[in-house]
């Protein structure tokens, strides 16, 4: 749709609303008239922020059920949006080493400690770490919502030790759909569980891996 087409509904929608006012002649039609006309845009939008609070109070943030070792290594899958661990991964996390498939070429490698902290990377043939960093992201009401888990597992077993988890809110009807194709950016974030997923990644770890 158009930004012109756009402005024209909005500019439409106005003048209806006016010329309903104009025409009702009661006090309470004209109240009930500006009600619809002031809620048909924002109902929605009242209602996911209410959704949104209630999943940030009782479902996001961090949940530690188990401690490991920081020095068996953890990989990393494919799916974590940040894409592959850079060298200074290990500058942000206590883990002796990070395992991972590379972004292009498909091909496994590790970066490793060595001595006065130097920190190299090796192209490996298997994975060996203990543990997997995993993440998935799902739309909730079609793009509206979506929500972040990130999860530090136990590879062996598959027991989770540390779950994060954040939901992201695009807005009602009016931000995702008119303002959203006005400014051609799309859905834009309007608000979250004030939780950073780019330092959670880090965070998560840091509060697992923590044994010697």
């Amino acid at each position: 749709m158009s930004g012109l087409l756009l402005i024209v509904l909005m500019f439409g929608y106005a003048a209806l609303t006016i010329w309903l006012l104009v025409k009702v002649k009661a006090l309470w039609g004209k109240a009930t008239v500006l009600t619809i006309a002031i809620l048909i845009p924002i109902a929605d939008d009242i209602y996911y922020h209410k959704r949104l609070e209630v999943y940030c109070m009782s479902d996001a943030g961090y949940k530690i059920i188990g401690l490991g070792s920081k020095n068996l290594g953890i990989f990393h899958g494919s799916n974590v949006a940040s894409g592959a661990p850079m060298p200074d991964y290990l500058n942000l996390v206590p883990v002796s080493f990070v395992e991972f498939y590379s972004n292009t070429g498909g091909k496994l490698f590790r970066h490793e400690r060595i001595n006065d902290g130097v920190i190299q990377t090796v192209e490996i043939k298997s994975v060996t770490a203990s543990y997997e960093f995993i993440e998935n992201t799902k739309e909730y009401k079609s793009d509206v919502f979506t929500v972040t888990e990130m999860m530090v597992v136990h590879r062996q077993t598959g027991k989770p030790l540390g779950v994060l988890k954040n939901m992201n809110y695009y807005g009602g009807w009016v931000h995702r759909v008119l303002l959203g194709n006005l400014s051609d950016s799309g859905p834009t974030l309007v608000k979250d569980c004030g939780i950073s997923e780019a330092t959670g990644r880090y965070e998560l770890v840091n509060r697992v891996l923590i044994k010697d």
